[in-house]
């Protein structure tokens, strides 16, 4: 059942609507609303880039933990092509290489697990591996049309490219020190990830 409404109801909702517009603000001015100082503007605008910032060179840890027994059940998968089941093996064992095997750490009263060395991908493309990037890319074809986040990740995780260890050592941020400038400076130590 529809109903119409009276010209008094669509005059109250017009200016209910232009007022609204009135007082709306484009996103791309939503800095310049002076609701803070150009200091506490400029510490707002570095927390945000600190807190979204990404390694462009990722440390083998929990998240790889967890990579590599997805890889391991994905290599078992009897739905995968026989290249995508045998780069799931060989991008799980490249990610073993890269993790400590059990190696245990003292931090204060707890035990924490080593993290593994820093590692980099070289992405796999039509002219590096022809089949794996034609095998790959329908697997994501296919899993983002069924909505199997799984598969997809699989797929862009081969390729992303194989793990490759470029290091032995982690790197630990002890302090941030702000000068009047605002720039950052870090004081970190290196440690080395094999135990002794």
């Amino acid at each position: 059942m529809t109903t119409s409404i009276t010209p008094e109801q669509d005059a109250c909702i017009c200016e209910a609507f232009e007022r609204a517009l009135d007082s709306a603000v484009p996103t791309e001015r939503i800095g310049n609303l002076e609701r803070f100082t150009d200091e506490e503007e400029q510490f707002l605008q570095q927390e945000v880039a600190r807190l979204l910032w990404k390694p462009k060179l990722p440390n083998a840890g929990d998240q790889e933990r967890e990579w590599l027994r997805q890889l391991r059940e994905l290599a078992r998968d009897e739905s995968l092509v026989v290249d995508l089941k045998a780069a799931a093996w060989r991008y799980a064992a490249a990610l073993e290489k890269c993790l400590p095997a059990h190696e245990f750490i003292r931090r204060g009263q707890k035990w924490v697990e080593l993290p593994g060395c820093y590692y980099s991908q070289k992405p796999v493309t039509a002219k590096t591996n022809k089949s794996l990037f034609a095998a790959a890319v329908e697997l994501k074809r296919e899993a983002t049309a069924k909505k199997d986040r799984l598969k997809k990740w699989f797929a862009e995780f081969v390729l992303a490219g194989e793990p490759q260890a470029v290091s032995n050592f982690k790197m630990e941020c002890l302090y941030l020190l702000r000068d009047s400038n605002g720039h950052v400076k870090r004081l970190v130590r290196f440690m080395n990830t094999k135990a002794r």
